[in-house]
Formats: structure tokens, C-alpha cells, sequence
């Protein structure tokens, strides 16, 4: 397998990067092929592997949302490290040591959110995938674009019949999905959610948030008030007209 290291990216829904300046040049001082992809690099690959598709992503209002189905689709076809906008970073050394897991065989490596922002029982899982590594070509990276995009295409058909309809972004496009197709949904209960689904147990490494080599909400400076995706969802349509 090719080497990933040094493979890191984020997305952003605009051309204009001024306003994350500080993490792209944190982000590429570590790692000098660091990039932030755009919505002229995603289009691309959802015509390639959901053609239908194209003209919804277009059509969505939040940036996060596209942002959600743009890091599934890029980690599928390049592989590497996505990571969002916000995060800052700890240690090179740390990034460079799960990628190296990789090299040793795992297909994915996913978070665990931090306890302390979301408790929860000791066994129960739930995945961010504000940081996900992966090899390209992860199989269930696509079923997860996929099955994203089959969300969002149904809540487009409740905008239309009912205009504004309660949505949650991490929900139909988000965390919850890499969640839930994660785990064998024959262990998912209220009490028990630690079974990964069985074809990809041994394919898949869970980290803690906690030590993880980045910490969240470093870079905050470029969001504006009152336009945080769970600020916008509760006015507005997900989609354009």
C-alpha cells in the first residue's frame, strides 16, 4: 500500500480561505501537502459514484452538511486523515503513529467522542467524524456517503410537500451515521452499543477523543453568530429552492 502520511485534508464551501487562515497554516506546517478541499473537488466524485446525487449536494444551504458527505467521498477515493476546520493540533508524532496503523493492515480509524462533552454508559460508542483516518478505497466509507445521501434525499421530499421540517444535521448526514454503520445493529440496544459489525472488527481501530494528537474548538474564530449548523437548522430549510 502506498503510504498515507502525510495525507491531510479538511473541506470548506468556499474558495475564500481567509477566515481559517490559522488552521491551514498550522495544519501545513506539520504536514506540507496539507489541503483544503472544495465543492469543485467533491462534485466530481459523487458523478462518479452517485451521479443522481450531484445536483442535491449542490442544493444544500449548511456547510456542514456538505462537508459531512465531501469527507466520506474524499477519504473513500485518497485515503489520508480528514479533519474539520475547528481542530488544532497536538502532536505531529501522534498523527504520524495512527497512520501507521494503517500501514499495519486497519482499513479505518475512528474517535470515540470525549465522556466529558457527551457521558454516556462505559459501553456505548459514539463515533465524530470530525477526525477520521482511513485507506482509500474503505468500502464502508462509501456505504456511508450513500446512505447519508439517501437521508438528505428524503428530507428534500419533506421540504417540498411541507417546506421547513425538524431536521438534525448530524442525524441525516453526520455522526450518527458513521455510528450506526459502524456497529452490528443486533448489539445496538440502549444498554450495549460496543459490537462492531463483524465483517469490519478487524479491520477498525476506536481511539478515545481524550487522546487523541488534536484537540477540538481551537480554531473557533471563523465561525459567525447565530450560523452554527444547530443555530440554522431549527429556521431554515436544508435546502435551496
Amino acid at each position: 500500500m502506498q503510504s498515507q502520511i502525510g495525507n491531510v485534508f479538511a473541506f470548506w464551501d468556499d474558495d475564500d480561505h481567509f477566515r481559517i487562515a490559522e488552521f491551514l497554516g498550522e495544519w501545513k506546517a506539520a504536514f506540507t501537502a496539507f489541503r483544503v478541499y472544495g465543492n469543485q473537488d467533491v462534485c466530481p466524485l459523487l458523478d462518479k459514484y452517485s451521479p443522481r446525487h450531484v445536483d442535491l449536494f449542490k442544493s444544500l444551504r449548511l456547510p456542514s452538511a456538505k462537508s459531512d458527505i465531501a469527507r466520506l467521498l474524499l477519504l473513500y477515493e485518497l485515503g489520508g486523515l480528514y479533519i474539520d476546520c475547528h481542530f488544532g493540533l497536538r502532536s505531529r508524532a501522534g498523527v504520524v503513529d495512527i497512520f501507521r496503523k494503517l500501514e499495519e493492515g486497519l482499513e479505518m480509524v475512528v474517535v470515540d467522542r470525549d465522556r466529558t462533552i457527551a457521558p454516556r454508559p462505559i459501553d456505548e460508542y459514539y463515533f465524530i467524524n470530525g477526525v477520521i483516518f482511513a485507506r482509500p478505497g474503505c468500502r464502508l466509507l462509501l456505504m456511508c456517503a450513500l446512505q447519508a445521501l439517501a437521508n438528505l434525499e428524503c428530507h428534500r421530499t419533506f421540504e417540498r410537500l411541507w417546506g421547513h421540517t425538524y431536521y438534525h444535521v448530524a442525524m441525516l448526514s453526520g455522526p450518527s451515521v458513521l455510528t450506526s454503520m459502524l456497529l452490528d445493529s443486533r448489539y445496538v440496544t440502549r444498554s450495549l452499543r460496543t459490537k462492531i459489525r463483524p465483517d469490519y472488527a478487524a479491520k477498525i481501530a476506536v481511539i478515545p477523543e481524550e487522546s487523541i494528537p488534536m484537540v477540538r474548538n481551537v480554531h473557533s474564530s471563523y465561525r459567525l453568530d447565530g450560523q452554527h449548523w444547530s443555530e440554522r437548522q431549527l429556521k431554515e430549510k436544508l435546502f435551496e429552492e
